[in-house]
Parts: structure tokens; sequence; C-alpha cells
């Protein structure tokens, strides 16, 4: 898999995984879920990723940032179409303005 192919397939699932923060009765909070996954391949042998941490950066105000305690190394071959790996599920935060997601 090309590396423009992977990080489009990752932004995507993270785009939508952002999107979800919207989800809240309170108008200043929300929820946040953020899994990573990879499309099919049948060329790849080993697609490995490792994240020690998950930052969103708002316009205004201080970010986000959830470091995990130990790296999380993920086989993306194991998570292909519809399987996900989580790397947030289901976090509160505070719902601001043109955030960005950041992955460590």
């Amino acid at each position: 898999m090309s590396t423009t192919s992977f990080f489009k397939v990752c932004w995507l699932a993270l785009a939508a995984s952002a999107l979800a923060a919207c989800n809240s009765d309170d108008e200043s909070t929300g929820q946040i879920s953020v899994a990573v996954t990879d499309s099919p391949v049948d060329y790849a042998d080993v697609v490995v990723v490792q994240f020690t941490g998950v930052e969103l950066k708002p316009k205004d105000g201080p970010a986000f940032s959830r470091d995990f305690e130990t790296p999380k190394t993920i086989d993306l071959l194991a998570y292909q179409g519809e399987e996900r790996a989580m790397l947030l599920d289901a976090e509160h935060l505070l719902i601001t303005e043109e955030q960005n997601l950041v992955l460590d």
C-alpha cells in the first residue's frame, strides 16, 4: 500500500471519528472515539504503525491530549475493511471550532 493511500484511509477514519464528537446534549462538551483501519491489500506482508498519543488542537484554548501509558503498536493488516483498532473510545472533551487531530 502506498503511503498516500494509507494516509487517505487513516484520515477518513479519523475525520469520521472527529465528527462523532459533536454528540452531546450540552453544546460545550462531547465525546470522541478515534480508530484506525486500512483498506484491503494483497501485496503487503506487514503494515505496522505505532502511536504514543492523540491530541486535538482547537483554534482557541488548551489542547485535548491523551498520551498512552505504553505505545500502541498496531498491525493494520489485521484491521481491514470494517475492522478497526481503537485509539480513543468515548473520551470526553470540550467542543471548539476548527480542531486539528494529531496522532503521535
